[in-house]
């Protein structure tokens, strides 16, 4: 699996979902699933960090998960930050926020983990 989805810290605030090595859609669906899955498991809001900065994205079928990802879309999540997003996934999101409105209603970028977690510490200061 080119893929790891797991909580980042102990309160299941961030989760993480980790790409490596060669990835297609399949690895975005099951991406999708796992992190449903978990944030589902929790109340209380959730972000996520994509860290993609080992990954290297090939095919064209990533629309074909759109229809998946929209309907796993939940309302305990908050940001997604996409950590070393490739050309390629940034054009993607693009079109995205015309396809998919739910799924990248609150997605951000960003060039390392460091700056992901600052991101959110800034979120959740504002949100008190």
């Amino acid at each position: 699996m080119t893929v790891k989805t797991y909580w980042h810290d102990t309160r299941k605030t961030i989760l993480m979902q980790v790409y490596e090595g060669r990835c297609d859609a399949t690895d975005f669906h099951t991406s999708v699933v796992e992190t449903h899955q978990k944030v589902s498991g929790v109340t209380h809001t959730v972000d996520v960090i994509v860290d993609m900065t080992n990954a290297t994205f090939v095919g064209t079928s990533f629309f074909s998960v759109r229809g998946a990802a929209e309907s796993k879309a939940l309302d305990n999540q908050r940001m997604a930050i996409l950590v070393g997003a490739p050309a390629f996934i940034r054009s993607i999101v693009n079109i995205g926020k015309k396809v998919a409105p739910k799924t990248t209603r609150n997605l951000h970028f960003a060039r390392s983990i460091e700056e992901a977690e600052a991101m959110i510490a800034q979120q959740a200061v504002a949100a008190r």
